[in-house]
């Protein structure tokens, strides 16, 4: 008795002191309260079958306030040897405290099994008027209703949150949906309680349950269990109250999809609590529901196929590499991957809606030369040119696509702008190239006569030196001819260096390059203020004249641009611990951090469009490396930029 009955005792009457005592020595489950309205208020957190009232609670009131509760627990007077005349004429048994425990005990369980009597009584009544009364919950109102809700069910927990209508016309306290896979194995499984409304809650599946506690179940066939089965320690895992009966079915998908992971069959568990079984009734109906049942279970299938399906479809499509997008007849982005989102700098999740050729080119009409529209065989790649806030060529490829009156077109997007630049590039050094053979054969063929006039005005200087009565401005005049032939000749045998092919590396007097390089990059310096600061002993240095006269032009130049002709240019050279190093130094408004790592790299540009192809200090850097030396660059935003090209030591000749 004591592991089942479970007794309240309401008041702080002295009375009630001897019952805790008897009730306690016996091992009866029993609580206090200290009136009727907490007694009551506690009943849903500790439920108790019996109510024992001292002789303070000795009232009416309090009697209706406790037939009020569902169920209705039996309900004793603790009396004493003098009895109040009010106890005498309620309608609640008394309960003698100076009894001995045997007779109180036995009293108590007398009650308590007529209370559980009038419980099962007044359950298997309601159940037969159910029965009676079954034109008032018709079956096709069931099944109307389950399947416009099984319609809606997407998730799996929806098609249990489906099954709560059955609560109109079968009695159950708690249900679970389990999903079987193909050996019988628990997937997954949700469980509902009564008192949770319509929360639905996940069940943790243990590697432990046995396959075959659901394999069996025949497939539509309603199966009934009761607490005593073998079958229970299955059932009793995807419940968190205690059950005495209960009802499951199988049902399967009708066609499940090819190579899913989605669950191909489900069991719905219904599990009552009270000691009354479930009625035939009960099992009919819920044989009712198999269909929409099934048919949910296909549609949650389905769709799980699908989404799979699609984020496969997703992560193929963002993992390619070039700009992808699918686009409408209207020219409307319907897909994209992420490579086009980078492309037009967007942010992916608001492409979807938006014109291309706004996006690309921010224009108002289809670009020029678009394919899309032209035909729905695959083009050859067409090129485009857009023009913006950056030129690019892009090549576009377009497959037509078709799906049922609408169409689309799959485009393919390669942006060959560094490509472009590159090719032009080449053309331009060939054309460099062949312009410094021209320039070479000129010169060769202009030193002839500059020889000649040389010659013959350093003769008639000569003879004028030993000859009497010559005219000192006709003098002056040959000397004038003489300084400028000579120059003349100086500027062709420079020109002739630069142009000419590098040669293998030499010993070279760098000051003597710096200064070749400063009159090739006069006309960029004529506002510029040039120093050059240089050692005593004169450095010369192991490397290409050629190439380092090129390199030092280069580095002018963009000094020269940097400070938009105008500023200071400092150019030192000095020596090292094993090396010489040469300074290139300017004032002008200097290089971000953020960039300053990238101006060695191709085709990057800090200059305004069309004013660089990015390619110079590249080129810089390899002619630098291939003479076994070494280039470093420091930048101050607002004080300037310094160059340092470390070149290998030779010797050291004094002038």
């Amino acid at each position: 008795m004591g592991s089942t009955l479970r007794v309240k005792l309401v008041g702080d009457d002295p009375e009630l002191e001897k019952l805790d005592r008897v009730m306690r020595g016996a091992g009866v489950a029993c609580t206090r309260a200290k009136d009727t309205d907490e007694a009551c208020e506690s009943q849903n957190e500790e439920a108790a079958d019996l109510f024992v009232l001292g002789s303070s609670e000795f009232s009416q009131s309090h009697i209706n306030l406790i037939q009020k509760l569902s169920p209705v627990p039996e309900v004793f007077l603790a009396a004493a040897k003098k009895v109040p005349n009010l106890a005498k004429v309620m309608s609640p048994a008394l309960l003698y405290v100076d009894w001995s425990a045997e007779e109180i005990l036995y009293q108590l369980e007398h009650g308590v099994s007529l209370f559980r009597r009038k419980r099962r009584l007044s359950a298997l009544r309601d159940h037969r008027n159910r029965s009676w009364n079954l034109e008032s919950n018709p079956a096709i109102n069931l099944v109307t209703n389950v399947m416009r809700r099984c319609t809606a069910a997407e998730q799996y927990p929806d098609i249990l949150s489906a099954l709560l209508t059955l609560r109109t016309v079968v009695d159950f306290h708690d249900c679970a949906l389990i999903t079987l896979g193909d050996a019988g194995e628990v997937l997954e499984a949700w469980r509902h309680g009564k008192e949770s409304r319509e929360k639905i809650d996940p069940v943790e599946i243990a590697e432990s349950l046995p396959r075959l506690a659901f394999a069996g179940l025949e497939d539509g066939k309603v199966s009934v269990f009761n607490s005593g089965d073998s079958a229970a320690p299955a059932l009793d895992r995807f419940t968190l109250n205690p059950w005495s009966f209960a009802i499951a079915m199988r049902f399967s998908v009708p066609q499940a999809p090819r190579h899913s992971r989605s669950a191909k069959s489900a069991v719905l568990v219904l599990y009552r609590r009270e000691l009354v079984p479930f009625l035939e009734r009960d099992q009919w109906l819920m044989e009712l529901t198999y269909g929409p049942l099934a048919l949910a279970l296909e549609k949650v299938a389905m769709l799980r196929a699908i989404g799979q399906a699609s984020k496969e479809w997703r992560s193929t499509f963002d993992g390619i590499s070039e700009p992808l997008t699918v686009i409408d007849r209207n020219y409307t982005i319907v897909k994209a991957n992420k490579a086009f989102a980078r492309l037009v700098d967007h942010d992916i999740k608001k492409l979807k809606g938006r014109r291309c050729y706004a996006l690309l080119a921010n224009r108002r009409q289809p670009c020029v030369s678009c394919p899309v529209g032209l035909s729905f065989q695959p083009q050859v790649g067409t090129r485009i040119q857009l023009q913006g806030k950056t030129k690019r060529d892009l090549l576009v490829w377009s497959y037509g696509i078709r799906t049922g009156l609408d169409s689309y077109h799959f485009q393919f997007y390669r942006n060959v702008s560094k490509e472009t630049a590159l090719a032009s590039t080449l053309i331009q050094s060939e054309k460099m190239a062949a312009l410094g053979k021209l320039v070479g054969a000129v010169a060769h063929e202009i030193n002839n006569p500059l020889a000649g006039i040389l010659a013959t005005s350093q003769l008639l200087l000569e003879e004028a030196k030993g000859a009497t009565g010559v005219d000192a401005s006709i003098l002056e005049d040959v000397e004038e001819i003489r300084s400028a032939a000579w120059r003349s000749k100086k500027i062709i045998d420079d020109l002739l260096g630069f142009t000419s092919e590098a040669k293998e590396q030499e010993e070279a007097n760098l000051l003597s390059a710096v200064h070749s390089a400063l009159a090739f990059a006069k006309s960029a310096m004529r506002e510029i203020s040039v120093k050059v600061h240089s050692e005593k002993a004169v450095p010369k240095a192991f490397v290409s004249v050629n190439s380092l006269q090129q390199v030092l032009f280069n580095l002018i130049t963009n000094a020269a641009q940097a400070m938009n002709g105008k500023g200071a240019l400092e150019i030192n050279i000095a020596k090292d611990a094993d090396s010489y190093r040469i300074d290139v130094r300017d004032n002008g408004p200097g290089i971000p951090p953020e960039k300053l790592s990238h101006v060695f790299d191709p085709f990057y540009t800090s200059k305004q469009e069309g004013m660089g192809t990015g390619l110079g200090l590249s080129i810089v850097r390899s002619l630098i490396h291939k003479m076994g030396a070494r280039i470093e660059v420091s930048s101050t935003v607002g004080k300037g930029t310094e160059f340092r090209i470390f070149l290998p030591r030779q010797v050291e000749v004094a002038e």
